[in-house]
Order: structure tokens, then C-alpha cells, then sequence
């Protein structure tokens, strides 16, 4: 569904043909080199048995060999010293903006996640386990859907209230109001949030407790005049499908349009930075119905939380993220006329619905009107569970693939990098002694949770106590199923903060690893990405470090800002002279960015320099405590530069946008060009791009 965002001017996918050579081609190179590599140890002088030969580590010599370019100099382009063969040789697919080592985990995964969801289950598996694979299958019953998606789709939209541009002149305005429809929807499990989001947030002041939330809700369609006609084009066909096909919807699409412009405008204004302490506004109810008084909000978060044990008096906390867009929003609704507020909430039910309809629908996109092959239904559905029954799936997947092993070397890197930024802050000059200690004492408050293996079937079946697929149509399972996560959702608001939120460790296709400032931890390690490139226990130390440590390092490094407290409330703890010094050293590496860089990649660059320092010195600490490892046969690199170059080719990223591209690029480059350490195994001559005479290091 191609409606905003940055796939907007994606080409068309290609055919699964395409994607089975690509992926064909890629393996079969990699057994290439692999087959090159044992020729090669096998042929080796007898002297070089120092070097590793394990199954492991030929494959990782393979895997770097396969990747880098060798004719390139490391000390004037490393990224293309690390990544040429790689950007010379993989395929781009026509569906993805890039083609990274993200994506191709992720691939993995869903393939492995097939194998898991389509065995069969154990006699006594916990009936979450069987709700999963239920869903699962009616999902893959694309026979079913196409005979019943639409149809009934169209009658639990009538029964909510529908809309004029569905019904016509059967739709009844009277005593309308957008709040109505909304409990409507939300009441039979749709999509409700249409112009504000409540939520149930930690709160950032007090991290221990949970709070309601207002944030405003980002419209779906594209505005500007360029492509809002392709747009138009593009819901037409849809609502087509649903039995609308005359000259007054067009008109009653071109408004909806344009309110959703006008409704971009006034959000936009007031998009969250990276600044959190504005978007932090605490008030009651009563306040809040007293500033914005057109909704009744007592009623509004009573019939949106919806627990019949959770009672709301005018005294209940709520934090208003944007209290101007509230006003703004009130100002633009009383100007719009009710039959075109309705027209916009259900056309964009209907195009958060397409999936589940139909896959003609599914595979409309904005710039055609042919309809093109999407991705394979078992991945499609792959999806719809990892981000509806997420857990089970996610507990089955590192029971099979995830080993105490992999835990325990993933938790020995952590704790040594964690430790290598506790001896950064005991060195750095620049700190004063109390902001020092503060910053030791918030980071000996950090917490990994790596994995899940500590989840059983127990906590499982309690977890999902509520949820009951009956229905065998897949469009009315799924509502049941946003029903119940809703509920498990609001459940939180009376509840203490845990150190671990199971909801928040329910999707399967999270990528990274995830620190949450409010509370002060590094929430996720998630065990299902320590495989591949990122992790394997089994091969040397540098490999690892190189790229799940660096990793943990850039997310402690960027997480480590003065915001939040070492309770993860908001406040700066920082004075006003060590501030003033630290956004100093940023601005020194802000120089170095070129114009098209935002704030959000500035931070990145921080914490991956940040990252590759102290995973860097956490492995030459870990050498002296144990041994020097053997690096790996075949290649001419010691184990230092290995390092580096494990660490560069995980950023390893082939795009159509050049713009991406370049950033991939610039990326790795300024970050290994900071550091001393790299310069030094490479002997890069001073003055040469990767070793610059000024350098810009922040910790």
C-alpha cells in the first residue's frame, strides 16, 4: 500500500522468479568462495596452522572475502574497501528502497519462522501456541478471503455508522459526532485512532508508574498537489471494490483530500524533535476539558480504555503530548462539515482493511492501474502473526535457534562494554567529578534483557488468557485479535512499571536493538537477529564484538544523553558548563555532516563512533584476560583489522536512492576516520581521508 512515506516512488516488485535467482545467484557465490577458501587452507604451507580452520570461521572468511574489494586502499575509502564486492555484485530489488544485512536477516527469519508455524504442534501446547497457527492458516485460505473479505467487510462498516460516500444518502447526520464513530470502530476491534492517539505511555516524569497519553495521529495520504491525483486515482479503485463507482465520489474523495491536507498542515507543525521536555504536558481531565471543550473527554477516555475494573474521575493524570494541535484540531473540525470527517475516518478504515480483503486490493499500488505480484502470501501472513501473536512465535523461534551458549557470550560482551563506557567516563577530562558520578551512577542503572530465555509456556498462556479465535473468517478473527491486544494494552494504566513489558517483546521482525530512555534500560537484545553477520558464538571474539558489541556500544552511547535521569525520568542533569562543553564536541562532529543530514542521523553517527570505541577496547581487554584468538585462514588480515572490517560490513547497504546510498557510505567512513584505533592497525599516514588531523570524539 503505497499512500505516503519514503516508498513512495518505489518501481514495481519484481517476479518471484527475480527474487529466486537473486537469492539463488547469492548462494551460489557463496558456496563459491567458500569452496575457493578450503582449496586454499587445504593447500596452505603447514606453518599456518595458527590460523583458525573451523567450520565457522572458513564460512566468515568467506562471507568477508565474498564482501569486500580488495583493489580498494582501506586508508582512503573504507566503506568501499569493506563493501565493493558487495555493492558490485548484489542484486536490488525492485520492493526494497535498500538491500542491507538487516534485510536479508530479515528474510532468514521469516523463512525459518515458516519451517516453525507450519510443523506440527505437541499435544500439549498452550492454546496460545494453537491460536497462532489457527490465525496463521486462515490467513493462507486466500480462497476464503476472496469469497468473504469484502462482503463483510461492508457489513461491520455498516454497522458502525458507515459514511456518505458508501451509503449516500442513507447516512445520518444527525447528532453526528467523530467520537461516536470512533467508539464505534474501536468497540469492534478497527482501526480508531484517526486524528488523536490515547495511549497507556510510561510516564517520563515518574517512571514507575504508567500514564495516559494524547498524541496527535499522522495522516496517511499524500498531500502535496504533485501526487495527490495519482492518490485519488488510487482510492477510487479502491472504494470501487466496495460497490462506489460514480462522478459525486470522486468529489467526495478530492474533499477528503483535502482535509487530510489541511489536517497534515497542522500536524506537521508540531512533530516531536529530539527534544522530549515540550512534548511533556501533564494535566487532568477536567483541565482538559475545560482547554478543549468540543469533545467530551471523560467519555472519550472512558469508552476508549473500556475496562470494565478501571474507573476515571476529572482528577486522573493525562499528558497531552501537542496541547496546540488539540486547539487547532477543535478549529478545523468545526469548519469541516460532518459528512466529510465521516468520509475520511471510514476511507481510512478501508485502506488499513485492504490486506485482509482481497489480494487484488493488496496489490494495487499508487502509480499503476495494473495490478503487480506482491511478495508470497506465507510471508504476508508470516507478518500478520509476528505483529498480532507475536510472542508464542518469538518463544518458539529462539527455543529452536537461540542456546544458552549465545546467551551467555551476548551477555559477557554487554557487561564489558557497559564496563569499557564506565572507564571512558573515569577518563574523560572534560567531565567536573559530580556530573561524573552521576553519569556512573546512571550507568550502573542500565539493564540488558537479552532474549527470551526466561519465558515459559505458563507465562505465555497467561499472557494471552483472553485471546479466543472462534470465527473461521480471517477479516472477524483479526478484529477479535485487535481487541484483545487493546485490552492487554489499557491493562498497563494501573499497573507498576516491570523491568520487563512482554508487550513490548511481541514483534518478531524488530531488527535492532532497542534502548528505552524512560526507565533507563536497554529494553531488547532480541535473540532471533544473533545469527548471520550480527552474531555467532562459534566464531572468534573480534567477529562478535565487532558487530552485535559495537552495537550495544552505539545504543549506550546514544542513549547516555542528559535528558533522562538514571531512573529514566526526564531531567537534565547536567550543569550548565559540562552542557555547553558536550554540545560543543557535537558540533564538531554536526560540521562534518553534509546539508541533507538530519538531527536523528547526527545522533547515529555519535553513537556508532561511540559504539566502535568502546566494543573496540572491551575485545583488547578481553585478549589480555584470556588469549589472542587466530585469525581467520585465507585472508591477510590480523585479527585487529578484522575487527574493523566485520564492523564496516555490517552497514554494508546497496540502494536505488542515491541519497541513501551516500549516507550508507559516509556513515562508516567518518565513523572509523575518529578513531585512533583504526588508523593505527591500518597505518593509514596522517592526513590521508581515513586519518584526518582533526578528529571529533565526544566520550
Amino acid at each position: 500500500m503505497m499512500l505516503n512515506g519514503s516508498e513512495r516512488n518505489a518501481k514495481k516488485w519484481p517476479s518471484t522468479l527475480e527474487k529466486r535467482l537473486t537469492y539463488i545467484s547469492w548462494t551460489l557465490l557463496t558456496v563459491a568462495v567458500s569452496l575457493a577458501m578450503g582449496i586454499l587452507i587445504v593447500l596452505r604451507d603447514k606453518n599456518s596452522s595458527n590460523e583458525c580452520l573451523s567450520p565457522s570461521c572458513v564460512h566468515s572468511a568467506a562471507m568477508i572475502l565474498q564482501t569486500i574489494d580488495a583493489t580498494q586502499s582501506p586508508c582512503d575509502n573504507f566503506y568501499k574497501f569493506s563493501c565493493g564486492n558487495y555493492l558490485r555484485e548484489s542484486y536490488l530489488q525492485n520492493d526494497k528502497v535498500c538491500l542491507d544485512n538487516h534485510a536479508l536477516l530479515h528474510q532468514r527469519i521469516q523463512e525459518q519462522l515458516k519451517i516453525i508455524i507450519e510443523s506440527p504442534l505437541s499435544l500439549g501446547a498452550p492454546k496460545p501456541y494453537h491460536q497462532l497457527q489457527k490465525l496463521y492458516n486462515l490467513c493462507m485460505n486466500t480462497t476464503a478471503i476472496e469469497r468473504e473479505g469484502i462482503k463483510t467487510a461492508i457489513d461491520i462498516i455498516n454497522s458502525v455508522g458507515s459514511c456518505p460516500l458508501l451509503i449516500g444518502s442513507r447516512w445520518n447526520a444527525t447528532n453526528f459526532h467523530w467520537s461516536n464513530l470512533v467508539y464505534n470502530l474501536k468497540r469492534v476491534g478497527l482501526n480508531h485512532d484517526h486524528f488523536i492517539t490515547l495511549k497507556v505511555s510510561v510516564d517520563e516524569r515518574n517512571s514507575s508508574y504508567h500514564i495516559l497519553t494524547i498524541e496527535p495521529t499522522q495522516p496517511n495520504f499524500a498531500t502535496n498537489s504533485t501526487l495527490q491525483s495519482s492518490v485519488l486515482k488510487h482510492l477510487s479503485k479502491i472504494i470501487r471494490n466496495f460497490g462506489v463507482n460514480t462522478t459525486k465520489s470522486l468529489v467526495e474523495l478530492k474533499e477528503v483530500l483535502d482535509f487530510a491536507a489541511r489536517l497534515t498542515n497542522i500536524y506537521v507543525s508540531y512533530h516531536p524533535t529530539m527534544n522530549r521536555s515540550p512534548f511533556y504536558n501533564q494535566m487532568t481531565l477536567r483541565e482538559l476539558q475545560y482547554r478543549f471543550p468540543k469533545t467530551d473527554w471523560m467519555e472519550y477516555v472512558t469508552n476508549i480504555v473500556s475496562l470494565p475494573d478501571v474507573t476515571f474521575s476529572y482528577k486522573e493524570p493525562i499528558v497531552v503530548r501537542v496541547p496546540q494541535y488539540l486547539g487547532d484540531l477543535e478549529k478545523l473540525l468545526e469548519n469541516t462539515p460532518n459528512e466529510i470527517q465521516a468520509n475520511y475516518i471510514i476511507v481510512r478504515v478501508l485502506v488499513s482493511l485492504i490486506s485482509l480483503l482481497s489480494r487484488d486490493l493488496g496489490m494495487l499500488v499508487m502509480e499503476n492501474e495494473e495490478f503487480v505480484e506482491g511478495q508470497p502470501t506465507w510471508k504476508k501472513c508470516i507478518d500478520v502473526v509476528q505483529g498480532s501473536v507475536g510472542l508464542p512465535l518469538l518463544a518458539m523461534h529462539e527455543g529452536k535457534y537461540f542456546k544458552n551458549q549465545d546467551y551467555e557470550q551476548v551477555r559477557e560482551i554487554a557487561f564489558a562494554v557497559q564496563e569499557e563506557f564506565r572507564a571512558m567516563l573515569n577518563e574523560n577530562e572534560w567531565l567536573d567529578e559530580i556530573t561524573r558520578q552521576t553519569a556512573i551512577d546512571k550507568l550502573n542503572a542500565f539493564s540488558f534483557h537479552i532474549g527470551l530465555l526466561t519465558l515459559d509456556d505458563t507465562l505465555i498462556a497467561n499472557y494471552y488468557d483472553k485471546l479466543e479465535i472462534s470465527s473461521e473468517n480471517y477479516l472477524k478473527a483479526m478484529m477479535s485479535v485487535n481487541s484483545v491486544l487493546q485490552h492487554m494494552h489499557y491493562s498497563c494504566l494501573r499497573h507498576l512499571v516491570g523491568t520487563v513489558d512482554w508487550m513490548d517483546h511481541t514483534v518478531l521482525n524488530k531488527m535492532d536493538l532497542i534502548y528505552s530512555q524512560t526507565g533507563n534500560k536497554l529494553l531488547d537484545i532480541p535473540g532471533h537477529i544473533l545469527q548471520g553477520i550480527f552474531f555467532n558464538a562459534s566464531r572468534p571474539r573480534y567477529l562478535n564484538y565487532a558487530t552485535v558489541g559495537s552495537l550495544i556500544g552505539s545504543e549506550i552511547t546514544t542513549g547516555f544523553g542528559r535528558q533522562y535521569d538514571k531512573h529514566g525520568n526526564v531531567n537534565n542533569w547536567w550543569g550548565t558548563k559540562i552542557e555547553a562543553v558536550f554540545l560543543e564536541k557535537e558540533e564538531c562532529v554536526a560540521s562534518m555532516l553534509f546539508n541533507s543530514i538530519e538531527l536523528r542521523s547526527q545522533v547515529e553517527m555519535l553513537g556508532l563512533t561511540g559504539g566502535l570505541k568502546q566494543s573496540y577496547l572491551a575485545y583488547m581487554k578481553w585478549t589480555k584476560r584470556n588469549a589472542t584468538e587466530a585469525p581467520l585462514a585465507g585472508l591477510t588480515y590480523n585479527q585487529e583489522q578484522l575487527f574493523w572490517i566485520s564492523a564496516a560490513q555490517l552497514w554494508c547497504q546497496k540502494c536505488g536512492d542515491n541519497n541513501l546510498q551516500n549516507f550508507a557510505e559516509y556513515k562508516v567512513n567518518e565513523a572509523f576516520r575518529n578513531s585512533i584505533n583504526f588508523s593505527r592497525d591500518f597505518k593509514c599516514s596522517l592526513g590521508s581521508p581515513m586519518n584526518p588531523t582533526k578528529k571529533c570524539n565526544v566520550w
